[in-house]
């Protein structure tokens, strides 16, 4: 059943976001975008990676975008670990090779929830459910016009890998977090952003594995294999935008931060979004994670804080929802 387990997953990535599978090489999907400028802008940086890799990434971040100002990429999410498919795949079709990324996108989330799950001693058949939950999160429909958004294997495989570490202690472990890590570095630096934090909250549960001398040695490796292919890109980007003098404004923060209401408020891409009651003052974000789904997810906390088994699992990821809570909040609070 397990050899399987990928083809499970491709075909859920395929209805979940049905119909897009007969128009691969013709239409991008809009999500809740109220106009196609993100999935435009985002197929254009898929080309131009393309067009970089080529030349070997030379003059990578002097992108033709807001002329005439100079390194305008790095205002961007630059996601150039899309070269490499959007390369092969632009000569087709543009549409294509973006489509084609998101599709595999969205079946690597489900594979490496449906892996961690099972690693963590489910039943498969829960594996399965639990990679296909992951595949149909009202947060990733909601936003399916912005691809680098849809990358959420990234963090999910890095936090298996982490704990993995931590159980075993082997050096195919580091190379397997770098990896990870890096990864989700270079195709969405938002997941990145947030997996330095939710590793670091799972670190402080298992803080007694973490100090341990030979865990500090396998974590070295795996932070100076991640750097490898981390510092090239955010080192000149870091530096560009410093030398913009860029930074978020506080009406930006505002804008962007959600209220605790979000929660309870339906993307209106699904169906249940027409039951939910309008607000006068209605959410900024609607960000309800669906019934079922938060139901499953209060049971699941009851069950693994109860069983000695997987209490530190349940308590790691508990505190990861709470403390991501409080910071989506952001100038809320």
């Amino acid at each position: 059943m397990r050899r399987s387990l990928p083809l499970v997953f491709i075909l859920g990535a395929i209805i979940f976001t049905w119909p897009l599978l007969p128009h691969l090489t013709t239409d991008l999907p809009l999500g809740s975008e109220s106009s196609a400028t993100v999935p435009y802008f985002n197929l254009w940086s898929l080309g131009w990676n393309a067009d970089r890799l080529r030349h070997g990434f030379q003059g990578y971040w002097e992108a033709p975008i807001f002329h005439p100002l100079a390194g305008a990429f790095a205002f961007s999410d630059p996601q150039p670990l899309t070269a490499f498919p959007a390369a092969i795949l632009w000569p087709i079709s543009p549409a294509l090779a973006y489509n084609a990324i998101l599709l595999a996108y969205l079946a690597l989330a489900g594979w490496f929830t449906s892996r961690l799950l099972i690693h963590q001693g489910l039943p498969v058949p829960a594996g399965i459910a639990g990679g296909l939950f992951v595949q149909a999160l009202p947060f990733l429909t909601h936003e399916r016009g912005v691809i680098q958004l849809q990358a959420l294997f990234g963090p999910v495989w890095a936090l298996g890998a982490f704990w993995d570490l931590l159980e075993e202690k082997r050096a195919a472990r580091a190379v397997e977090l770098a990896m990870a890590t890096a990864i989700t570095f270079l195709t969405s630096e938002y997941y990145a952003l947030y997996l330095v934090g939710m590793l670091g909250l799972v670190a402080i549960v298992r803080i007694g594995e973490v100090r341990r001398k030979r865990t500090v040695g396998q974590l070295a490796l795996a932070i100076v294999i991640a750097s490898l292919f981390i510092l090239p890109v955010a080192v000149p980007q870091a530096r560009l935008l410093r030398m913009m003098d860029f930074e978020r404004s506080t009406a930006s923060i505002e804008q962007t931060s959600a209220w605790a209401i979000d929660y309870l408020d339906p993307s209106p891409r699904l169906w249940v979004s027409s039951m939910a009651a309008n607000r006068v003052e209605g959410p900024k974000q609607p960000l309800f994670p669906g019934a079922g789904l938060a139901g499953l997810a209060f049971l699941g906390v009851i069950v693994g804080v109860a069983g000695r088994d997987r209490r530190r699992w349940a308590l790691a990821l508990s505190g990861v929802a709470f403390v991501f809570f409080l910071v989506s909040l952001g100038s809320q609070i």
